[in-house]
């Protein structure tokens, strides 16, 4: 595990472009998708999780215990960040059946036990009202290391959902209950006000043991598929539009040398071939 300590991810300025015959990852995600390009893949899987206390080490083929008072690392957060994305963006597409709700406390609360009951109160409640609900919710702590809820819903028979809010504070049980339809998903994942570092540190102090977001049962997992990028229904096509690129490079402080170069690019469909 300490060895990991003498490598750094660093943001590169420059978009590393992916050439047609490099291998890739393409990740379907709705009307989104996300290619991954890695210069040197790790095959070889040297950490198994085994709970959220133990993990097996295959390199000395021994039972380990995780350091429950260490902070997540920021590569593992952003992997978690990224995961929880990837589910929002396979599964709401954005339109007339799906709401995006924030959820705030009157008074601070600063234990996350709390606020998960007060969530499943919440869900009790709107289900009794609402049926065929589809629902991810992020847990998130504000800059007082306060926790508040960010929940995108969906009517799962993509009928029109629509949800007054003085419903939802009585479901919740204060006013403090923000309620928009989710128009562009891609936009709404990026409505914090929270820069993306300071969200990251924050999370990165996130309770041992305890899941960053919440899903009901018909949320999909987007499938990944490796192929070359020549393969790929994005390559040189007019009916995906490129909105995001980015690269990060993995150095070797020692060394100075830069040893996996990650480079991902996310792409938008055209309304006409969805």
């Amino acid at each position: 595990m300490n060895s990991k300590s003498n490598f750094v991810i660093e943001k590169s300025d420059y978009a590393h472009k992916i050439n047609e015959s490099d291998t890739v990852y393409r990740t379907g995600l709705g009307k989104y998708s996300k290619i991954t390009f890695v210069s040197n893949p790790n095959k070889k899987v040297t950490i198994i999780k085994l709970n959220k206390y133990q993990y097996f080490d295959t390199r000395d083929n021994k039972i380990k215990y995780y350091n429950q008072d260490k902070p997540t690392s920021k590569s593992d957060v952003n992997r978690k960040l990224k995961k929880y994305e990837e589910l929002v963006l396979a599964n709401f597409t954005g339109g007339a059946s799906e709401l995006f709700i924030t959820l705030n406390c009157e008074n601070d609360i600063t234990d996350i036990a709390d606020i998960k009951q007060m969530y499943n109160n919440f869900l009790d409640n709107l289900k009794k009202d609402y049926k065929d609900l589809d629902y991810i919710a992020l847990f998130q702590q504000n800059s007082n290391w306060c926790w508040h809820i960010h929940l995108f819903i969906k009517n799962n028979h993509h009928k029109k959902l629509y949800i007054e809010r003085e419903k939802l504070i009585k479901y919740w049980g204060n006013k403090n209950v923000y309620v928009m339809p989710n128009i562009n998903t891609f936009q709404t994942l990026g409505h914090s006000k929270d820069k993306r570092d300071d969200q990251v540190e924050r999370y990165r102090h996130f309770p041992k043991g305890e899941k960053m977001y919440h899903k009901s049962k018909g949320i999909k997992i987007p499938k990944k598929v490796q192929m070359k990028f020549k393969n790929c229904p994005e390559y040189n096509s007019a009916n995906h539009t490129k909105v995001s690129s980015k690269t990060y490079h993995i150095r070797n402080t020692k060394s100075e040398k830069v040893v996996n170069t990650i480079a991902t690019e996310m792409y938008k469909q055209s309304k006409n071939d969805l």
